[in-house]
C-alpha cells in the first residue's frame, strides 16, 4: 500500500512529462510488486484520445475462481485511482474519471512447464464484466458476472462511483 501511495503522489505531482506509456510502466510495477502479476501484452484503444488501457498479464499462482476475482478487482481498484491522480493521463482520456469502463485486463494462470492449469485458466474484465474462462481449443467464458456484481462479492458493499 505504501509504494501505491508513492505511487499516486508521485503521479499527481507530474505535469505532461508523464506520458502514456509511463503510466502503463507504474500500472505494471503495481502488478508486478503487489500481485505478482508479469505483464506479456500492453496498448490503449483510440487513436488521438484514450478510450482504455488494455493489459495482459500471467502469473504462476493457483487461483480458486473467488480468489481470482479478488485479484482482478482489487488491481483495476488500484489502476482507477492511479489514474484518476495522473492529471496528464486524465486530460487525454476520452471520458473521465476513469472507472472499470476505461480497462481490458487478462490474466492467465499457467503452470510453471508453460501448461494450463485443468480449472481456471484466465480471469477477464472487459465492457463492465468479469468473465472466467477455461482452455479447450481457445480460452473460452464458462463463467460471467458484472463488475459491481464482482466488487461487492470483494468488498461486501456496492460499488459508488459517485
Amino acid at each position: 500500500m505504501k509504494y501505491l501511495i508513492f505511487v499516486i503522489l508521485s503521479l499527481a505531482a507530474c505535469n505532461d512529462d508523464l506520458n502514456v506509456q509511463e503510466g502503463i510502466k507504474l500500472i505494471n510495477k503495481i502488478a508486478k510488486k503487489k500481485y505478482d502479476l508479469t505483464c506479456i501484452g500492453s496498448g490503449i484503444q483510440g487513436p488521438n484520445i484514450i478510450k482504455n488501457f488494455r493489459l495482459t498479464f500471467e502469473t504462476y499462482k493457483i487461483y480458486t475462481e473467488d480468489e481470482a476475482r479478488q485479484l482482478l478487482v482489487q488491481f483495476t481498484e488500484d489502476y482507477i485511482r492511479l489514474i484518476n491522480h495522473s492529471e496528464f493521463i486524465l486530460k487525454n482520456m476520452d471520458n473521465p474519471p476513469v472507472d472499470q469502463n476505461h480497462a481490458y485486463f487478462l490474466i492467465t494462470f499457467i503452470d510453471y512447464d508453460g501448461s494450463y492449469r485443468p480449472q481456471l485458466n484466465a480471469i477477464e474484465l472487459s465492457n463492465e464484466s468479469i468473465k472466467f474462462l477455461k482452455k479447450t481449443y481457445t480460452l473460452e467464458t464458462y463463467k460471467k458476472e458484472s463488475y459491481s456484481e464482482a466488487y461487492f462479492k470483494v468488498y461486501g458493499t456496492n460499488l459508488n462511483r459517485t
